[in-house]
């Protein structure tokens, strides 16, 4: 099943309580963001996330979607989820160790390209080593174009389960 506790579909109301949470110091089984530049917002009311940016940042992590996951070192797994740019661009995913040094356990970031309809992303990777308290991250500050994301699962394997 989807490794990612609160699934990937982004039903509105889990989505209010999973930030109701975040804000009262719950961080294990929600989504996470991090808004750097000013007019930057995530929501996750529409049945999807919908990012909206207003300028690109040299950091693309400035402008970020992430969820907690535990890993298991030496065995595959794979990301999946369905993206949409308003206009072509990119943005990155990958696991890391999270907080406090955010060592990348997924062998690098995994582009994915971006255009104006949904399309279906997989990336599959072996984890570099176990990690009770990783993370599933998304950067989008590489562009001002805004993107929507659906359907985000983290399945241990090489194939991509059901969010």
């Amino acid at each position: 099943g989807n490794l990612i506790t609160s699934g990937g579909s982004f039903r509105p109301g889990d989505w209010d309580n999973g930030l109701q949470r975040l804000w009262a110091g719950g961080r294990r089984s929600h989504w996470n963001t991090v808004l750097v530049p000013e007019g930057a917002s995530v929501d996750g009311n529409r049945g999807h996330v919908h990012v909206r940016l207003a300028a690109a940042s040299d950091e693309p992590w400035h402008v970020q979607l992430s969820h907690p996951v535990s890993v298991v070192g030496g065995r595959e797994y794979t990301l999946c989820y369905r993206a949409r740019a308003a206009e072509p661009r990119f943005i990155t995913a990958y696991t890391d160790t999270n907080t406090p040094n955010w060592r990348n356990t997924s062998g690098g970031q995994f582009q994915a390209d971006l255009g104006r309809r949904y399309r279906q992303f997989r990336h599959t990777f072996t984890i570099a080593e176990t990690d009770l308290t990783g993370r599933v991250a998304f950067d989008f500050a590489q562009s001002e174009h805004n993107v929507d994301l659906d359907d985000v699962g983290l399945y241990e394997g090489a194939s991509c389960g059901r969010p």
